[in-house]
């Protein structure tokens, strides 16, 4: 009898690991209609029995076929719920819980969320490492996401630190390599290589090895296969992008062999996934720029328009709602791209406003992009690969203005100005209780839109009575969000000061001038000019290289000038940048003019305007040469909108303050001996908690954050190192707190002063 038993439990467990291979079968076949329903079956038998590990493989399975069909939001639910079941368990599977992260970041990378993405990637390793601690073949894996990762923060050497190191550790334990995906090592690695100067003849080489792995792996075409293709073949698309636009005959067989590839992956995903995939979308963006590059813009606009149209749906679209935000948002990006390049020779109304409603409609969906990115990502202001859509529009509204001289879109101008300033900043300031509530009741709406946007691209190419009620549901819901958000209070805060508002609080002796931000059409640098009863946008100059590359350099040598007491260097430059970006405006600054509020762009952050030389003098003495602030006082502000909202913000004038001074006795920095007396002075003035030495040590630091409205730190610090975060911070007495490190805190700060070297610089 006990035999009997024994046998049908063994035969049992066969059967099932039987039915998981053969589900598993159809979805390395991207046959997902018929993966899914067997996944469905076991999963549905698996509840009956309570057995919890068949029941995740089986909805581990489910999900992954969502992940390739795109309907990420849909994947992550049933990994949450899969989370759920298993930390639920006394005895915790740590295998089945490292797939569940591995998984979901896999989705947060598809949706461009990288720090939700790093957050699983850090959760996948810690458990990987407790199911398999002898196994280091898994660590390889895990320095190649995280290889990504740091590539995507442009911190590319670090990333290529992560993904050789992961290539040693691969090729070390070769014997384990039927454990993972060796095709992620070396496509991670790609990455890297492509944003160094290893010669382009080893780049292919390496390719062509990648290449061999992916068709090694997948010997037969389904969806991961295509998605692995299409990010390998990047060099080549470099190749064939970068010779293109030198018009170099050479780059036509890159040209034509990226094509080629590009159109296969189109054709198997409309074969495999249907009409709507984000990827196959990438493919029709990739093949614009190069039709682009190669000025064919008839081609061009058509892969835009195929992109835009494989991703969404266009009355979805219009409400300001996508499939996947981020892959709209670049497509748009790119269409405008090319509907400029159309209207640049002989620029006319009716195409100049094709281009502004293509931009109205790329801000709708970076709205969205923009909201879900800052509740979910506290670092998306750092990452570079978003383009917000504010700067374009307003360069678009100069344009029309240059076209049509009509002074209505001057106040378009303005606002696009001040948002692309300020707008994301303020999604997460000066929030209220009840406007926090809000945030995240929106957040939750749009989630369950996106899910159900999923259900949507799902049946998209069906034309069932169940695709048209979903349809219908979606419609309603996106309806009811508009309106909730239009009624909420939330973006109350955000609204853009008018310039009549500006002026109204303006006295006849202040102007505004605001430098507008963005890469400026033909190098042209603009600026704003406000004055109590006249408003100016003029062209200030025109740099016939890359301008912003051109005032970096200048503001390195006027820096360069100060620190190494050249005098002779400051005074020319000094006068140089005078003629360059203030001469024509202050001609046209009323006389009775004493304060001046400059509103810089990136390029002039760090740039003192009251040390500027309003004349070419010979005086040899510091003390005694023409600086602007002789004439004007200065003061600088992010936008005039944020001013504005922070003189109607309640302060109280004493708040909790702290003082950090740090004792670097014993190690290679010098001792601050000003700085201390200096910090003990102001701590003494304003009856401040203030901790010195020993007491100045990161775990204080960290927890006084949390408790204090007011900090102020007396210490080193260093920014002057490229890309890398882990090098750019401020020490105590204890170590070295990084960047990254300082995203990351927890912080009830209002205001924290840094009296360091190098806190100026924007590091």
């Amino acid at each position: 009898m006990r035999l009997s038993f024994l046998f049908l439990l063994l035969a049992s467990s066969i059967l099932k690991a039987q039915s998981l291979k053969d589900a598993q079968f159809y979805l390395d076949h991207s046959e997902y209609k018929i993966a899914i329903s067997k996944f469905q079956k076991i999963k549905n038998k698996a509840t009956k029995e309570n057995n919890i590990s068949t029941i995740v493989l089986a909805t581990n399975g489910i999900a992954d076929c969502y992940t390739d069909l795109g309907a990420y939001y849909k994947s992550n639910v049933l990994l949450k719920e899969n989370l759920k079941l298993l930390n639920a368990e006394k005895s915790k599977n740590y295998k089945l819980l490292a797939e569940i992260h591995l998984l979901m970041a896999q989705n947060y990378d598809n949706l461009f969320f990288f720090e939700e993405y790093l957050k699983h990637i850090n959760f996948y390793y810690k458990n990987i490492q407790k199911a398999f601690p002898k196994k280091e073949i898994y660590t390889a894996l895990y320095y190649s996401y995280l290889g990504r990762y740091y590539n995507i923060k442009l911190q590319v050497d670090k990333a290529n630190t992560y993904t050789e190191t992961a290539l040693k550790i691969y090729h070390k334990n070769k014997q384990d390599s039927n454990l993972i995906d060796v095709c992620k090592i070396y496509n991670a690695h790609s990455f890297t290589i492509r944003n160094t100067q290893i010669p382009i003849e080893k780049k292919i080489k390496y390719i062509d090895t990648l290449h061999f792995l992916i068709n090694k792996k997948y010997p037969y075409n389904n969806i991961k296969k295509t998605k692995l293709l299409v990010s390998a073949n990047m060099m080549y698309f470099d190749t064939a992008y970068n010779l293109s636009m030198k018009n170099d005959i050479k780059g036509k067989i890159y040209f034509d062999k990226t094509i080629a590839i590009l159109n296969k992956a189109i054709a198997n995903y409309n074969t495999k996934a249907g009409f709507n995939y984000d990827v196959s979308a990438k493919a029709n963006g990739l093949k614009n720029l190069l039709y682009l590059a190669s000025k064919d813009y008839s081609k061009s606009l058509k892969e835009c328009n195929d992109g835009i149209r494989r991703v969404s749906e266009n009355d979805l679209l219009n409400l300001g709602f996508a499939s996947n935000n981020y892959h709209i948002i670049t497509l748009l990006r790119q269409k405008h791209l090319v509907l400029d390049e159309f209207n640049k020779s002989n620029p006319q109304k009716k195409q100049q406003q094709q281009i502004i409603d293509n931009l109205l409609l790329m801000e709708k969906i970076w709205d969205r992009y923009s909201q879900d990115q800052v509740d979910v990502n506290a670092d998306f202001m750092s990452n570079m690969y978003n383009q917000n859509p504010y700067s374009f529009l307003f360069q678009a509204y100069l344009k029309m203005f240059e076209i049509t001289n009509d002074k209505e879109y001057l106040d378009k101008i303005h606002e696009y100005d001040e948002k692309s300033k300020y707008n994301s900043l303020l999604l997460t300031a000066y929030l209220s209780p009840k406007q926090k509530k809000e945030k995240q009741l929106l957040y939750y709406k749009r989630q369950e839109i996106y899910l159900i946007y999923n259900d949507y691209l799902l049946l998209k190419n069906n034309k069932s009575k169940r695709q048209f009620e979903i349809k219908e549901k979606l419609l309603e819901l996106i309806k009811q969000y508009n309106q909730t958000e239009k009624k909420s209070d939330l973006f109350k805060q955000s609204r853009i000061i008018t310039i009549k508002e500006i002026q109204k609080d303006l006295s006849s002796k202040e102007a505004i001038v605001s430098y507008l931000n963005g890469e400026i059409v033909n190098g042209n640098l603009y600026a704003k000019i406000i004055t109590k009863n006249n408003t100016y946008f003029i062209k200030v100059n025109n740099i016939k290289n890359q301008w912003a590359n051109y005032y970096y350099l200048k503001q390195d040598s006027l820096k360069k000038s100060i620190v190494n007491q050249d005098l002779k260097t400051f005074k020319r430059v000094s006068y140089e940048f005078y003629n360059d970006v203030f001469k024509k405006i202050e001609k046209l600054l009323p006389k009775e003019i004493t304060h001046i509020e400059i509103i810089p762009n990136a390029e002039f952050s760090n740039l003192p305007f009251e040390a500027l030389l309003y004349s070419n003098s010979k005086v040899n003495d510091y003390r005694k040469l023409p600086y602007l602030i002789r004439k004007y006082n200065f003061s600088y502000s992010l936008s005039s909108s944020i001013t504005k909202l922070n003189n109607t913000k309640r302060r109280k004038l004493f708040e909790k303050m702290a003082i950090f001074s740090p004792s670097f006795d014993g190690n290679q920095l010098a001792e601050l001996t000003l700085s201390k007396s200096k910090a003990e002075s102001i701590s003494n003035e304003f009856k401040a908690t203030f901790y010195e030495n020993k007491e100045a040590n990161l775990k204080t630091f960290k927890t006084v954050l949390q408790e204090n409205k007011i900090i102020s730190v007396f210490s080193h610090g260093q920014a002057f190192t490229d890309f890398d975060n882990d090098k750019k911070g401020i020490y105590f007495t204890n170590g070295f707190l990084n960047l990254n490190e300082i995203y990351n805190l927890k912080s009830n700060c209002d205001f924290l002063i840094l009296g360091a070297c190098e806190t100026g610089v924007g590091g």
